[in-house]
């Protein structure tokens, strides 16, 4: 078979898989990136053993201790409105971008210290920011998705872990295209894989442009999907923004990477994330580290 056909098929599997998931023993692939075979190995997943609907997804790496944080898996079954509609992906599974994004900036939590967080687009679960807020003292941690569902179950898996928060966090929705101009309200805004969607990749660049403090920077984990990524890059730039691309950054990561680039399942193009940073301005010296240090 042809790699083309057999790429093909193995999305049309993914769909599949989502549109008939059900309970019980196939309840936890709701959580597990496509293709887990080849996934990155960054997080243990197990059921909570006090409530069936919960999962404890354990930070494998990057940390001295063990971090976990319990992630609620909703029971439903999904249709195709649900996952052709705009920002409906998040909803469907933790997807690998979201699992690196993670592991990395918790790695280097002391960059975050003291600082106000965005996390937009973050699906289902937030995982990067609950994950952060748990290491971290930050300012505080925002979590937001453009879809009402996947906000919902953000707020139980906040409420849920609340107790293990390091620092205050809030959940809404939010839309790209309708954010009011703060005036510059946040240190770090994160994302993860978010930059495929061809109608609202200048919204993001705006809202990026309203919210991020004048010496912010943004942190995006995203695979380079054909000319997504760099359109996105030509319409940063255009809007004064300054982007460098990290593609090795973080030993472990890449060891899986490497491992798996002869896999047939694995097509680097979707699957491995490149690691962004976005920056306004080049003249702070954080800005410079979180560069190095990825």
């Amino acid at each position: 078979m042809k790699k083309t056909n057999y790429d093909a098929k193995r999305r049309w599997n993914v769909l599949f898989d989502a549109l008939n998931i059900k309970r019980g023993r196939n309840a936890t692939k709701q959580l597990l990136p496509t293709n887990y075979r080849c996934s990155f190995n960054l997080f243990s997943i197990r059921p909570s053993p006090h409530d069936a609907a919960w999962y404890l997804y354990t930070l494998r790496h990057g940390t001295s201790t063990s971090l976990s944080v319990e992630i609620f898996s909703p029971p439903r079954k999904f249709t195709v409105d649900d996952l052709t509609g705009f920002n409906n992906t998040g909803n469907v599974r933790i997807w690998p971008s979201e699992e690196v994004l993670a592991h990395v900036i918790v790695k280097h939590g002391a960059f975050f210290e003291n600082k106000a967080i965005l996390e937009v687009g973050g699906g289902m679960s937030c995982l990067a920011g609950v994950l952060l807020a748990q290491r971290v003292r930050c300012q505080l941690v925002h979590l937001t998705d453009g879809n009402s569902k996947a906000i919902a179950n953000v707020r139980k898996i906040v409420k849920r872990n609340r107790s293990a928060f390091k620092c205050p966090v809030s959940c809404d929705t939010l839309m790209w295209n309708k954010c009011a101009d703060h005036g510059g309200t946040y240190d770090v805004i994160l994302a993860a894989d978010c930059l495929f969607f061809d109608n609202s990749r200048t919204d993001l660049i705006r809202l990026i442009a309203k919210l991020l403090k004048p010496n912010g920077v943004v942190l995006i984990a995203t695979p380079r999907r054909g000319n997504t990524l760099s359109t996105f890059l030509n319409e940063a730039g255009v809007m004064g923004f300054k982007c460098s691309i990290h593609h090795y950054y973080d030993e472990y990561v890449w060891s899986q990477h490497t491992k798996w680039k002869e896999d047939r399942d694995y097509v680097e193009d979707t699957q491995y994330p490149l690691f962004l940073v976005v920056e306004r301005s080049t003249s702070t010296d954080d800005m410079v580290k979180i560069s190095l240090s990825i």
